[in-house]
């Protein structure tokens, strides 16, 4: 078993819930990296693998 932390790419037009939803699920143990729009988000998954896609 690893212990790396799970990749979450959260995608959210309102920066102030992006924000907080990140700073939430790190503080969770998870590494979360956040796009502003639908595009920003299919280039940044197009590059790297995710656990999970919000």
């Amino acid at each position: 078993m690893t212990d790396t932390p799970h990749q979450l790419l959260y995608i959210d037009d309102d920066e102030g819930l992006r924000r907080l939803t990140a700073r939430a699920l790190g503080r969770r143990g998870y590494e979360v990296t956040t796009a502003a729009s639908g595009p920003e988000g299919v280039a940044i998954a197009a590059a790297r693998m995710f656990d999970l896609i919000a």
